[in-house]
């Protein structure tokens, strides 16, 4: 069974184009990693520096790797000052 994240990042006000063009360039470069199954970015409609990534990994060792990616570390450096706050949400799929 796969494993499903629900990332959200939250981008400082005025932060909005560089969080989403560096999500953008991380959304790339993930889809190619071994065991993703899907690596989607959504933004809030009502709030412009809401972004949630839907993700689903084959298993826990593929979600470690990505964690571990360089271009994570990049991304983290590029967006580290203009993001508020993250919350990821591991969740299980009921029936």
């Amino acid at each position: 069974m796969s494993i499903t994240i629900v990332a959200h990042i939250h981008a400082k006000s005025g932060q909005e184009d560089l969080v989403r063009d560096s999500l953008n360039t991380l959304v790339a470069e993930t889809r190619k990693e071994p065991g993703c199954l899907k690596y989607d970015l959504h933004s809030d409609s009502k709030d412009p520096t809401h972004f949630v990534m839907l993700e689903s990994w084959q298993n826990a060792e593929a979600i470690k790797s990505h964690m571990g990616a360089p271009h994570m570390a990049e991304n983290y450096a590029r967006i580290k000052d203009a993001v508020r706050k993250t919350a990821i949400h591991q969740i299980n799929l009921i029936g």
